[in-house]
C-alpha cells in the first residue's frame, strides 16, 4: 500500500467516525432542584455558590403564633367579652360603654367564627353567639377548651419558634409577598375555610434574600 492511499484510507476511517458522533443526542445540561422550607435560605445558598448575586432572589416573613398559654389567654379574653356584652351589662353603664362592650362583642364573635368556621356551631354569628350562650349557662370553661384544642390542632403541623408555631411566607417579588401574607393580615376570611389571623402575634418584617 503506497504512502498516498494510507493516508486517504486513514482520512475515509476518521470521517466515518466524525459523522458517527453526529448521531450520538446532544447533551442536555443537568437539571438541579434545591428543596427546602420557605425561608431557610435556599435563594442564598444558590447565589453563594455560584458568586451571583442577583441570580436569585425572594422576599420572606415569619409570622409567629402566639403560644399555647397566649392562645388560651386570649380565647377567654374572646369569651368573657361575648358573656359581658350578653349576660353581665352593668346598669350604671351609659350608652358609649355599652356600645364599646358590644363592639367588642361583635368583634370576638367574628373571630370565633374565623378560627372554627369548619365547625357547624361556628357556621353563622348567630349560631356563634348561640353556642357561647349555651356554654355559659353550663360553665364556658367546657367552651374554652374545646377552642383551645382545636387551636392546637390546627397549629401542630407548623414549625416552632422560640417555643411558639411559626411559618413562613416566600415569594419572588414584594408584590406577591403581599398576596401571600394578606391572609394572615385580613379580619375577613372568605369561603369556609378558617383562618389563623387571630392567633398570629407577631409578623416579622420582610426580608429580601439576594
Amino acid at each position: 500500500m503506497s504512502y498516498r492511499v494510507c493516508i486517504a484510507h486513514h482520512a475515509k476511517t476518521h470521517m466515518r467516525a466524525a459523522q458517527a458522533l453526529l448521531e450520538i443526542p446532544t447533551t442536555k445540561r443537568p437539571k438541579i432542584a434545591l428543596i427546602g422550607n420557605a425561608g431557610v435560605g435556599k435563594s442564598s445558598l444558590l447565589c453563594a455558590v455560584t458568586d451571583m448575586l442577583n441570580l436569585a432572589k425572594s422576599c420572606a416573613a415569619l409570622i409567629i403564633y402566639y403560644n399555647a398559654a397566649d392562645t388560651r389567654e386570649l380565647l377567654a379574653g374572646f369569651l368573657r367579652d361575648v358573656e359581658t356584652d350578653e349576660f353581665e351589662q352593668d346598669p350604671v353603664w351609659d350608652a358609649e360603654t355599652r356600645q364599646l362592650f358590644h363592639r367588642r362583642a361583635v368583634s370576638a364573635l367574628k373571630s370565633f367564627q374565623v378560627l372554627f368556621r369548619d365547625q357547624e356551631e361556628f357556621a353563622t354569628l348567630d349560631s356563634t353567639r348561640e353556642y357561647v350562650r349555651r356554654n355559659y349557662e353550663d360553665g364556658s370553661i367546657i367552651a374554652l377548651n374545646k377552642m383551645v384544642q382545636s387551636c392546637e390542632e390546627k397549629l401542630k403541623d407548623k414549625s416552632i419558634v422560640d417555643g411558639s408555631h411559626a411559618e413562613c411566607c416566600e415569594a419572588s417579588t414584594r408584590g406577591k409577598l403581599r398576596q401571600a401574607i394578606d391572609p394572615f393580615m385580613n379580619a375577613r376570611a372568605n369561603g369556609m375555610d378558617p383562618s389563623l389571623w387571630p392567633l398570629v402575634d407577631v409578623m416579622k418584617k420582610p426580608v429580601e434574600w439576594v
